[in-house]
Order: C-alpha cells, then sequence, then structure tokens
C-alpha cells in the first residue's frame, strides 16, 4: 500500500536529493553573505520605494557611518550639492521608466560622498536595477567603490610628469611644450612675448663647497623667490642644472627688462642660508616676427651669456639687429 502525499511535497523529487539542494542552497546564500559582508566596496540594496533595505559593513570603513546610519540619511546628507543632483537626476528617470514600463537605466559614475567626520570621498557608484520575468523592477542593486586613494595617486603621477621633482616648477618638458604653444599661438600677431633665461652664477662653486644638499637647497629657494615675484600669468620652468626659462605673456623687451632686474635684485639682495649672496645672470628675449622657436630661446640664452661674460650678476637684452 503506497502512502499518501503529505501536500505541497514533490514526490518527483526523492527526499535524499531535496534535503542535498536545501543543504547546497543554504550554503551558496551563506558563501554570497560572506562575500558581501566582507566585501571592501560598499553593497547595498533599495527597495521599489526608495527605502534602504541593506548595506555593508564596509560603509564603516570608507564613510565612518554604521550601516544604520548611511541607511537613515537623505541624498543631501550623503552627497555635496552637485552630485546630490546628478544622483537625484539618475532615480528621476529610473522611476519614470518604471512608471511608464519602459527599460529600467542602469549608472555609473563619480560622486563627492561626505565622511562622518566632514571631509569628502570620491566614489565610484553602480546603480542595476533588478527586474522580474515580466521586466519590473523588483529591487535595486549599488555599489560604491572608494577611489580617493586612486585619485590621489593619479594626481600625484600627472604632477610629476610635468613639474621638476626638485624645485616644484614646471620641468624642462612641460615648459617647452607651453612656451612653443604660445609661440605658436602668437607669432606674428597678438601681444608681445618675452623669453628671460636665467642662469644661477658660480653654482659648481656652491656644490663643490657646500655640498650638493645645500646646492639643491639653493635651487629650490630660487623657484619659490621667483614664483613670488611673477605674474599668474608667466610660466616658469627648471631648464636644467641652474638655469630657469620664465616666460612673459603680453610683455615688450623693455618691459622684461624691467621684470628681469627686479628678479635678479630679489635674488641677489637677500642672503641664502649657509651660503651667504647668491646672484644670477639673466639674458631677455622678445620673439619676433623672423624667430623660429629655437631662434627665439637662442637669442635669450644668448644674452645670459653675454651678462656672464661682463661680469655675472647682470641683465643683457638680445636686441633686432
Amino acid at each position: 500500500m503506497v502512502a499518501a502525499s503529505e501536500p505541497g511535497e514533490d514526490q518527483s523529487v526523492p527526499a535524499a536529493e531535496q534535503a542535498d539542494m536545501i543543504r547546497r542552497l543554504a550554503e551558496s546564500e551563506e558563501r554570497y553573505r560572506l562575500l558581501v559582508e566582507n566585501a571592501w566596496d560598499v553593497i547595498w540594496t533599495m527597495g521599489v520605494d526608495g527605502s534602504i533595505t541593506y548595506i555593508s559593513p564596509s560603509v564603516e570603513r570608507v564613510r565612518g557611518l554604521t550601516p544604520a546610519e548611511a541607511a537613515a540619511q537623505t541624498i543631501d546628507q550623503i552627497h555635496p550639492p552637485e552630485s546630490a543632483a546628478r544622483v537625484a537626476d539618475y532615480f528621476a528617470r529610473l522611476y519614470e521608466a518604471m512608471a511608464i514600463g519602459t527599460v529600467p537605466p542602469t549608472y555609473f559614475g563619480e560622486h563627492e560622498y561626505y565622511r562622518k567626520d566632514g571631509s569628502i570621498m570620491l566614489g565610484e557608484l553602480q546603480v542595476i536595477p533588478h527586474v522580474d520575468q515580466q521586466g519590473r523592477v523588483v529591487q535595486i542593486l549599488g555599489v560604491t567603490r572608494d577611489i580617493s586613494e586612486q585619485r590621489h595617486y593619479e594626481a600625484e603621477l600627472s604632477r610629476l610628469a610635468v613639474t621638476d621633482p626638485l624645485t616644484g616648477v614646471w620641468n624642462r618638458r612641460q615648459g617647452e611644450q607651453l612656451f612653443r604653444s604660445d609661440f605658436e599661438g602668437c607669432m606674428g600677431r597678438g601681444p608681445a612675448l618675452s623669453l628671460l633665461l636665467l642662469d644661477i652664477d658660480r653654482f659648481k662653486t656652491i656644490n663643490d663647497t657646500w655640498g650638493h644638499q645645500t646646492g639643491d637647497r639653493v635651487l629650490i629657494e630660487v623657484a619659490r623667490r621667483l614664483s613670488e615675484h611673477l605674474r599668474a600669468s608667466d610660466a616658469l620652468a627648471r631648464w636644467g642644472g641652474e638655469e630657469f626659462v620664465i616666460l612673459l605673456r603680453d610683455c615688450n623687451l623693455e618691459a622684461a627688462h624691467v621684470v628681469a632686474e627686479h628678479l635678479r635684485t630679489v635674488i641677489a639682495d637677500s642672503p641664502f642660508d649657509v651660503v651667504g649672496t647668491v646672484t644670477a645672470s639673466i639674458g631677455v628675449s622678445e620673439l619676433l616676427p623672423v624667430d623660429d622657436f629655437a631662434d627665439w630661446i637662442d637669442r635669450a640664452d644668448r644674452a645670459m651669456y653675454a651678462a656672464k661674460t661682463d661680469g655675472r650678476n647682470a641683465v643683457r637684452l638680445s636686441r633686432a639687429s
């Protein structure tokens, strides 16, 4: 005699196999729970009514908030205004798609987040609506990745690529690109452009007498003094060794001469630590219609060497022949 089956019991699957399926399902759920709760990124879910249904514990590491604190925040409490507006715009588009039955949009973008201490975290946000078989949104899944440190390193690498690592001013490669861009944009037209080529006098003696570390400090201090006495529109680059090149925009030869004399005194009139008085020789050239880029720089270079020949601590001009 066959025993009657219990209501709802699937007789097509043996009891042992059902038990194994339940066990494997529980193991799978436990595995995904461990992955989510120990994930480096912040994983969160939202109901279709806009309520937060889950936030992973990693939110405390990246924003300093417990999951409960984070879940209670509004968009304006989570994001600074610009990021809040962009996130709100996405959700407006998502809910509009849900209302009219069109495919719900996903989202990927970078946003700023407030940390609990008031500092700002830069996060990479991805939002994926989860739909059922009828295409209706039943849940919204989000992942937020802290990319603050990554962006910091990227910015630092970008800075190092264009600046001199010792003095912090533009390096020669970046300086030459800037100067060439101005040369090509202003050649034969527009405001006057002038170059100053500055070389620290007897720099080898400084290195030989007080050592290269002291020489480095002199270079740093020269760059600082020059930067402080230039306009925001000017450009300063370390050309190599003890040479600096300065681009003076909207500045003819006579005006550049005044600037060069001022910079010469800024260096010579205030003693440097350890070494005392330091001087510089400066050559000045205004861009001429007949110049190519190399000529323009070469004329400043030759004027600088004329200043050296005439006794150093001097400014010399390259005039049109």
